[in-house]
C-alpha cells in the first residue's frame, strides 16, 4: 500500500477510535455535528474524506484538540508500520 493509502487507513482508524473512546455512536456524533449518520460512516470507512474544518468540529465534540488528534494519528501510523495488517 502506498503512503497515501496508509495515511488514509490511519485517519479512519483514528476517527473511529476516538469516537468509540468517547462512548459515542455514529448517530450521536452525527447529531452533535448536524450531519447524517451516513456521513460519519463514510468518514470512518474512508469512502468520504473529512475536511479540516469538519475534523476540528469532530475533535471539539469529542473533547480533543487538533494537536491531540494529530498525535493519535501519528501513533496509529507508527503502529501500522510496525505491524502491517
Amino acid at each position: 500500500m502506498d503512503s497515501g493509502g496508509q495515511e488514509l487507513v490511519a485517519l479512519v482508524r483514528t476517527l473511529r477510535r476516538i469516537r468509540v473512546a468517547a462512548d459515542l455512536s455514529q448517530q450521536r456524533l452525527a447529531k452533535a455535528l448536524g450531519v447524517r449518520q451516513s456521513t460519519i460512516s463514510k468518514y470512518e470507512s474512508g469512502e468520504r474524506q473529512v475536511g479540516f474544518i469538519e475534523l476540528r468540529r469532530i475533535c471539539g465534540v469529542l473533547g480533543l484538540t487538533l494537536a491531540d488528534f494529530v498525535a493519535l494519528f501519528e501513533a496509529t501510523l507508527r503502529d501500522q508500520a510496525e505491524d502491517p495488517k
